[in-house]
């Protein structure tokens, strides 16, 4: 599979919100995100799309770095096409720019009901490192879980996923 990934571009910002909105919903049913809200999350973190054949954006990820704490955040991360790869190398590539600076632990959020996120995130070397309440859900239908990697290990990892 060609790499098609870039820094998000201005003039895709459009499809980008509406590919975030729509895997988002997926993710997390009762998460209803306006144009508004999806706008200033990929304005404030630094995003990269995936782009098919087509040049459609097939994949986003949204992450920030805070170089005082030598951590990066994964905000977001999904792709309209399952299995082919794309979250991984996404994945892969914030690893890989993030490995050259001063960041050592790469951290997502998932939810305990999202057993393809837990798994993903588990074949790529994070390990759960702390579980949240989430204040928002009162019924208590499900948990949020910190993980956490290296971008070294992230790397290696997502090497074996590709074979």
């Amino acid at each position: 599979m060609k790499e098609m990934i870039e820094r998000l571009k201005k003039k895709d910002i459009p499809e980008a919100i509406s590919l975030y909105q729509k895997l988002a919903k997926e993710q997390i049913p009762s998460m209803d995100m306006d144009h508004e809200c999806v706008s200033e999350k990929l304005f404030v973190n630094v995003c990269y799309v995936y782009k098919n054949e087509k040049g459609e954006i097939a994949g986003l990820v949204a992450f920030n770095c805070d170089p005082n704490y030598h951590l990066a955040e994964l905000e977001f991360i999904g792709s309209s096409e399952k299995k082919k790869g794309i979250a991984t190398n996404l994945i892969r590539k914030v690893a890989e720019n993030i490995n050259k600076s001063e960041v050592y632990e790469i951290y997502a959020e998932v939810s305990s009901k999202d057993k393809r996120a837990m798994k993903f995130y588990k074949s790529l070397g994070f390990k759960k490192h702390d579980k949240e309440s989430d204040d928002t859900e009162s019924n208590d239908e499900f948990e949020l879980y910190t993980v956490k990697a290296t971008p070294a290990e992230i790397i290696k990892n997502a090497k074996k996923v590709e074979k």
